[in-house]
C-alpha cells in the first residue's frame, strides 16, 4: 500500500461500496471513518481487490445537477437562466466554462444537466446551492419544472 498509494490519510474515498474519510493506512487493514460517524475497518486484500473511488485527490471536481423543464418551454431561455445561475456562483470555476446540456426527452419533460467545476473542498457546496436556486431561478422566469402525471380515462362499460 505504501508504495502505490492508491489512497491516504484524510481523503473521501469508497472501496468495495464501502465510503468515507481515511483515518488511518495500516500495514493489515485501512480505517474509514463515514459521514454518519461510524468507523470501518476494511483489510487491505479487500482495498487491493477493489476498485477505489477518490473522491477528493484531484484539486477539482465537476458539480453536476439534473432538472426537467416542460416541453413547452423556452430551451433556449432556461439553457440561459441555468448558465447565468453557475456563472454567478462564487464556488463555480470560470474554467471550464459551465454548461448547460438536454440530456433527454423524457416522458414529461425535457432534461437538462447543469455542470460547473468547483474547488473539490467547495463542490458539495456548489452542487447544493445550485439544486436549490435552479428552482427559484426557473420560477422566476417563468420555466416550468414538471412533475409527471398520468391520465387515466374510465370508460363506462354498458
Amino acid at each position: 500500500m505504501a508504495a502505490f498509494r492508491p489512497i491516504d490519510k484524510g481523503e473521501f474515498v469508497e472501496v468495495n461500496g464501502i465510503s468515507g474519510t481515511v483515518t488511518s493506512v495500516g500495514i493489515m487493514a485501512t480505517e474509514l471513518l463515514k459521514f454518519d460517524n461510524t468507523y470501518i475497518t476494511i483489510p487491505n486484500s479487500l482495498v487491493w481487490g477493489s476498485p477505489v473511488i477518490n473522491s477528493t485527490r484531484m484539486d477539482t471536481r465537476r458539480a453536476e445537477v439534473r432538472v426537467g423543464v416542460a416541453y413547452d418551454s423556452d430551451l433556449d431561455k432556461a439553457i440561459r437562466v441555468a448558465t447565468d445561475l453557475m456563472t454567478a456562483h462564487k464556488g463555480v470555476l470560470p474554467s471550464p466554462e459551465p454548461t448547460v446540456l438536454v440530456t433527454e426527452l423524457g416522458d414529461s419533460s425535457v432534461n437538462l444537466a447543469l455542470r460547473a467545476w468547483a474547488k473539490t473542498s467547495d463542490m458539495w457546496d456548489v452542487q447544493w446551492d445550485l439544486t436549490r436556486d435552479v428552482v427559484r431561478a426557473f420560477k422566476e422566469a417563468g420555466i416550468e419544472i414538471p412533475f409527471p402525471q398520468v391520465d387515466v380515462h374510465l370508460d363506462r362499460m354498458q
